[in-house]
């Protein structure tokens, strides 16, 4: 927590390059870095948009969603829309495989959105990734992202059909292996799809049964 806080009130200053290689190692935290910290990584993203490049922006939004989903907390609203905005007129200088990263980024983060209503400018950015997005790299994505960029789906004025059946198909691939933190989330993003879809229900609730047996 002590080395978060740190880390948080350095990137207050830091300059591209430093705020790109802090979104790099923190990659590797599962705990996230700490309270604050994916905060204060999309606000330093923010002031140094300038000098990013596309692959740098989308790295340090893609950290921040990972940091915000870890440590349970949303990133500002205002930087939120901003980073929006700015990462929609970067999006055709990415790649296939950065923009499923994205997407699933951006599910993380408009999961942690307080009252659970995303901005208008994350949905339009979201809409525009699922829309060119391919199933291949998407199929690459660990289920614990598949779910959040699952569920952020619900959230679209357009469901991507193929995009749906690609992260559901491999959410049920790893849910035996899914972490048991994470089930809630994956619940939610089941919860997302048709009523029709009862086999993909069963098949969570069979899973959640099988760990309350222990």
């Amino acid at each position: 927590a002590a080395l978060g806080a740190a880390l948080a009130a350095a990137l207050e200053s830091a300059p591209a390059p430093e705020v790109e290689r802090a979104a790099w190692a923190l990659q590797a935290l599962d705990w996230g870095g700490g309270p604050g910290l994916a905060d204060a990584l999309a606000r330093a993203a923010l002031r140094t948009l300038g000098a990013l490049s596309a692959a740098g922006l989308a790295l340090c939004v893609c950290t921040s969603g990972a940091a915000a989903d870890a440590a349970g907390e949303p990133v500002d609203r205002h930087t939120l829309r901003a980073l929006s905005v700015a990462m929609r007129s970067r999006l055709h200088a990415l790649g296939p495989g950065d923009r499923a990263r994205l997407l699933q980024a951006l599910g993380r983060l408009a999961r942690r959105t307080p009252g659970g209503a995303p901005a208008p400018e994350l949905l339009d950015l979201l809409q525009l990734l699922a829309d060119s997005v391919r199933a291949d790299d998407l199929a690459r994505l660990d289920p614990v992202g598949a779910a959040a960029a699952l569920a952020a789906c619900a959230h679209l004025p357009r469901h991507p059909g193929r995009l749906v059946e690609t992260l559901k198909s491999n959410l049920l691939r790893h849910l035996q292996s899914f972490p048991h933190d994470q089930l809630d989330n994956a619940a939610q993003a089941l919860a997302c799809l048709s009523p029709e879809d009862a086999a993909s229900r069963a098949a969570l609730e069979a899973r959640l049964h099988q760990l309350k047996l222990g």
